[in-house]
């Protein structure tokens, strides 16, 4: 028996005037992930950013929470086999770092800048993503992540297990 509790940003967010002027520059306008349980109890994530900017931009952060405190106790994720290309399947460069309790991916050319919509299409693997607990197994993930400045206008996600039949589901935003 699999639960999932699944939180990050579902739908529009009122924004003020300032963050409207920003909003007209720089926005996800999508964020989608798909999301699926291994049999190892790994668990795969595609996750297809849509983003566009008026500004020169040289790509994106995408931070993933990869630490948490659970009943007191520090559990740390561990991602691999991260993979990150544009909508055309053409692979694009980044670093990765690490501050807090988040994972950095810095996204792009630091050479060159675009205006525009971009696609980025970012694959990667988690292990000691599920809880064990004595009458079911939950997976608890951010789906969007922190650390965005500015807005995502839309979020949603999809997830899937062959190995155990998901029999609830909770979302927060």
């Amino acid at each position: 028996v699999l639960t999932l509790f699944a939180f990050g940003l579902f739908g529009s967010v009122s924004a003020t005037h300032a963050q409207v002027q920003e909003q007209r520059q720089e926005e996800i306008p999508s964020f989608h992930s798909d999301i699926t349980i291994n049999q190892d109890t790994s668990v795969t994530i595609r996750e297809e950013i849509q983003y566009t900017t008026t500004l020169n931009k040289h790509g994106i952060y995408r931070y993933i929470p990869v630490s948490y405190n659970k009943d007191g106790v520090k559990e740390t994720l561990r991602i691999s086999n991260i993979s990150i290309r544009d909508g055309d399947a053409h692979t694009i460069q980044y670093t990765r770092s690490y501050v807090g309790p988040n994972l950095i991916l810095k996204i792009g050319d630091p050479d060159r800048t675009f205006t525009g919509d971009k696609t980025y299409v970012i694959t990667y693997t988690v292990e000691r993503a599920l809880n064990q607990f004595d009458d079911h197994v939950e997976l608890y993930w951010d789906i969007t992540g922190e650390g965005w400045k500015l807005q995502i206008a839309s979020a949603s996600a999809t997830i899937t297990s062959k190995y155990a039949p998901i029999t609830e589901v909770d979302c927060f935003s």
